[in-house]
């Protein structure tokens, strides 16, 4: 019996044996199985369960993690080990250095440099030879020197960020602060040791140092009230040229509603149309296939800025591509320029006629239920950018839209101020030629010839018969007897040795054979001189 008994024990325990391993293997495997189905529906981004990490509303997709410094997860969830460091970017300011290259000997002379004593840890002072660079907010020394007499201070982590004007960085070893004495003037200063270049002296130690440029020379100078008249004169025209705008034809025109406006702006909005149509930039139509609502902005100045919503339009233009140079190859042209001039085109974008075909695009609703149209190229219609555009105007009607080239620097002084000199002549003519100075004066009760537009065929005429002016609406814009307002563009004045009876006869039968006019000396030259229509 006790044999028996403990068989059976042992058959018993060595049954139950197999049974605890099998239910520990299984709870294990279903233990594990649960918890991947956890992780299938865990959000590896958030570690939430109520959505996966393709969730567009996720709200750790675009969060940083503070772990591993990466964007897409947060901390908690962080797969990267427990070891990494954390890099904290810190936004340092940019300071910019024109140039820190070494001048060549043959410009050296022109150069402004200035001698100041760096005083060392031991109490010696070394006179060192700094070029002033004025355009540079900080000074700057080159290894070589750093190495040569201040290798016993040690460098500090410098706080800025150095850039070239071509917005390239410039390496920096470290900063250096030692005393700067010139004359009787002391002060403190650091020193952004470089791998190279020339000893810079910034703005930051000229002030320090209260250093003044004297005994300056003057070139050249040009008195302002010869230069003032070219631009208080109403815009001119770029003359031998007509913006078309290219319109797909698969998209429909488009009116929208007219927007309101609030009632303090109305009445500088009345004067800006108002001055608009007697320079004749915009015109009153009846009807217009496209319209578009005025939109208003207040200047910074003062006043208001009046613009189109032109974005509907604009899906039906085909842009105009032009290929523009880059930064880089306009500044290795201006390389060893020592003169720059600038030109402002204010209104650039008025001072080129809009063909009349594309003139239905531009149509916009006003205040009083009227629809204007433009005359001018307004820049929204474009769909160019600004240097786009002039960029095509300039190969378009092969004119300079960018002034004038560079000057090299000449050998001798005399001979820079006769290029100065001859460079002031040609911006002044191209001033004039542009702006338009020598604006043309009709008188009243002339008679005067319209310009025909477009292509006139060979053996044709390019004027109408002469009309008589009765009235003189605005700068450059002329009321004739067929009740039309025209711009001077399109006038060529004549002697008035025609008679009313005459012109109104010729008005009525324009297609009878008309013998030329005897034009006026500026027949010719004024078309070219004022607004366009």
């Amino acid at each position: 019996m006790v044999h028996t008994g403990s068989r059976d024990g042992a058959k018993q325990r060595w049954q139950q044996r197999p049974a605890t391993r099998k239910s520990t293997v299984s709870h294990q495997r279903t233990s594990n199985e649960t918890q991947k189905k956890m992780d299938a529906k865990t959000c590896y981004r958030c570690g939430t369960t109520s959505h996966l990490a393709n969730y567009p509303k996720c709200p750790a997709k675009q969060s940083k993690c503070r772990q591993c410094g990466k964007v897409g997860h947060f901390a908690r969830v962080c797969r990267s080990s427990a070891s990494t460091c954390v890099v904290q970017e810190v936004d340092v300011p940019e300071l910019t250095v024109l140039s820190i290259e070494m001048p060549l000997p043959a410009k050296r002379k022109h150069n402004l440099k200035c001698t100041v004593s760096l005083h060392t840890v031991d109490g010696n002072s070394i006179d060192t030879e700094l070029l002033v660079d004025t355009g540079s907010a900080v000074s700057i020394l080159p290894e070589h020197l750093y190495q040569q007499y201040f290798s016993d201070i040690s460098l500090t982590v410098p706080n800025v960020r150095l850039v070239t004007y071509m917005q390239k960085t410039i390496p920096v070893l470290g900063c250096l602060t030692i005393t700067a004495s010139f004359q009787c003037h002391c002060t403190q200063v650091s020193f952004f040791i470089v791998p190279g270049g020339t000893p810079l002296l910034g703005m930051d130690l000229f002030t320090a140092l209260h250093l003044d440029i004297r005994n300056g020379s003057v070139v050249s100078s040009a008195k302002n009230g010869q230069v003032a008249v070219n631009f208080t004169e109403p815009l001119g025209l770029a003359a031998g040229f007509v913006h078309k705008v290219n319109v797909r034809s698969d998209v429909l025109p488009i009116q929208q509603k007219l927007r309101r406006l609030p009632f303090a702006v109305r009445d500088a909005v009345s004067q800006e149309l108002k001055r608009l149509e007697s320079e004749g930039i915009i015109e009153k139509v009846e009807s217009s296939p496209w319209v578009s609502p005025v939109v208003v902005i207040q200047k910074k100045t003062g006043g208001i800025r009046l613009c189109v919503d032109l974005r509907e339009p604009n899906k039906a233009v085909v842009i105009d591509s032009h290929p523009l140079p880059h930064i880089e190859e306009i500044f290795t042209e201006l390389r060893g320029a020592s003169m720059f001039s600038t030109i402002d085109l204010q209104n650039a974008y008025h001072q080129v006629t809009l063909h009349e075909d594309s003139r239905d695009l531009t149509a916009f609703i006003t205040l009083h239920i009227f629809l204007h149209t433009y005359r001018a190229t307004p820049h929204a219609v474009t769909k160019l950018s600004p240097a786009e555009l002039l960029h095509g105007r300039q190969i378009k009607t092969k004119l300079h839209v960018g002034g004038l080239p560079c000057v090299a620097p000449p050998k001798d002084q005399k001979n820079l101020k006769e290029i100065i000199q001859q460079s002031q002549n040609k911006m002044k003519e191209y001033t004039d030629r542009q702006r338009h100075a020598n604006s043309p004066k009709i008188p009243v009760g002339s008679f005067v010839p319209i310009r025909k537009p477009g292509i006139i065929k060979k053996g044709h005429s390019k004027f109408t018969p002469p009309l008589k002016v009765v009235a003189h609406k605005g700068p450059a814009t002329y009321l004739l007897a067929d009740g039309r307002a025209w711009n001077a563009i399109h006038l060529a004045p004549t002697s008035p040795c025609v008679t009313t009876s005459d012109t109104v006869s010729l008005a009525e039968d324009s297609f009878k054979p008309l013998e030329a006019p005897q034009t006026s000396q500026m027949s010719i030259s004024s078309p070219t001189t004022s607004r366009p229509h």
